[in-house]
């Protein structure tokens, strides 16, 4: 993974949207990842820590300071392009999500040595039976 952040902390972030999409530093920028329907954000630090942001109406991130998560309030929408949004999506949509995070998360710290494997079966979550 090559450095790819705007902050000298942050090595590398990716955007997971409720698309199943993603969006990282190596595509681009903060400022041109999309806005809207953020799931959860997979950050890799420079001391080769990860951090895993999630479930918050807004991110928004600095690159002289951090992410900041924060819930509603009508003055973020002057820092255009700063600020994403989150969204809710079913328990079922989230899983699929996170499971890819937890997968991206485990190639940081373990690059080469695991294969991807397939998700469990979704269907369960709809009965409690897997978180």
């Amino acid at each position: 993974m090559s450095y790819t952040s705007e902050d000298p902390t942050i090595v590398w972030w990716k955007i997971y949207y409720g698309d199943f999409s993603t969006f990282s530093s190596e595509d681009g920028s903060w400022k041109a990842a999309p806005d809207i329907d953020i799931q959860v954000i997979l950050l890799w630090r420079i001391d080769q820590n990860t951090r895993i942001l999630r479930g918050r109406d807004y991110y928004w991130y600095n690159p002289q300071a951090d992410f900041y998560t924060f819930g509603f309030t009508n003055d973020l929408f002057e820092i255009k392009g700063q600020v994403k949004t989150g969204s809710w999506t079913s328990g079922k949509d989230f899983t699929k999500i996170y499971w890819n995070v937890l997968l991206d998360e485990r190639e940081l710290y373990y690059p080469g040595i695991y294969e991807r494997i397939d998700p469990p079966d979704y269907s369960l979550v709809d009965y409690g039976i897997l978180p």
